[in-house]
């Protein structure tokens, strides 16, 4: 099957401002993006899924119907919907208030305003989540991979789920937390853990010490985080965990830190 390119894709914009609007159109028209249709709300958006299936969807941050977290959390509900990159746009910088949009697996994150090559870069991010293949390991078959998914956004785990299918993998536990994790851990053999960071009751870094200090101390740990604190960051790298990968997640950076893992 030949790979899809920008010039394949269908966009749906959601995005209540004129002049945002005139300035996407032109971008896309640049890059010689073939169908883009814009709406004003988050319900729109919501009706206009179903009707034109696009590709990728692109949405301002504050909507006047709904947020669009809502937004992002409502399509992650519908199953037929939930494998659609979404992309943010917007000026915000804020921790507290990206991070919802993060937790719930926003694709990308394009800051207003935006160029020519952010706008191609992001939208190429899409794409390698719209085509992603199956993860080819020299010592295991994704599919018989069993893997203990920890994180108390129930998005976040449903989007971890989603991606990891994508690459072949079939068998799953998930926790809500530390505790819930470290408790199914040492009930149940895996080989591989994918956990969250900050999370109630018990933290990433608290399970992943007690899996380094567990008989299983050689099972793979991948971190996903919004974790900002670059000291805190190192000291978890110190405890022993095989990599992190970034809340949005870079999917690229995210399949190669797996394979190298599971190596």
């Amino acid at each position: 099957m030949a790979l899809l390119t920008i010039q394949d894709l269908s966009l749906l914009v959601v995005e209540p401002s004129s002049m945002q609007q005139r300035l996407i159109s032109k971008l896309c028209e640049e890059l010689g993006v073939p169908h883009v249709d814009f709406v004003l709300k988050g319900q729109d958006a919501l009706d206009a899924v179903a009707q034109l299936q696009p590709d990728v969807i692109l949405s301002a941050l504050y909507l006047e119907d709904m947020d669009s977290d809502r937004l992002l959390r409502e399509l992650r509900r519908t199953e037929g919907d939930a494998h659609i990159p979404f992309i943010l746009l917007s000026s915000e910088t804020r921790f507290d208030r990206l991070d919802p949009l993060r937790q719930a697996g926003v694709a990308a994150i394009l800051k207003k305003p935006f160029t020519f090559d952010e706008l191609r870069k992001v939208l190429e991010h899409a794409l390698l989540h719209i085509q992603q293949d199956e993860l080819v390991l020299e010592h295991f078959d994704p599919e018989h991979l069993r893997v203990l998914i920890v994180d108390d956004s129930s998005m976040a785990r449903k989007h971890i789920r989603h991606m990891l299918t994508d690459m072949g993998m079939r068998i799953f536990q998930e926790a809500e937390n530390g505790l819930e994790g470290m408790n199914l851990f040492t009930q149940q053999e895996f080989d591989l853990v994918v956990t969250d960071l900050n999370m109630p009751a018990m933290d990433g870094d608290e399970l992943v010490r007690h899996i380094r200090h567990s008989e299983r101390s050689f099972v793979p740990i991948l971190m996903v985080t919004s974790e900002q604190n670059q000291a805190r960051l190192a000291a978890i790298q110190q405890e022993g965990v095989s990599a992190i990968c970034d809340k949005p997640f870079e999917l690229g950076p995210m399949r190669q830190a797996l394979k190298q893992m599971l190596s």
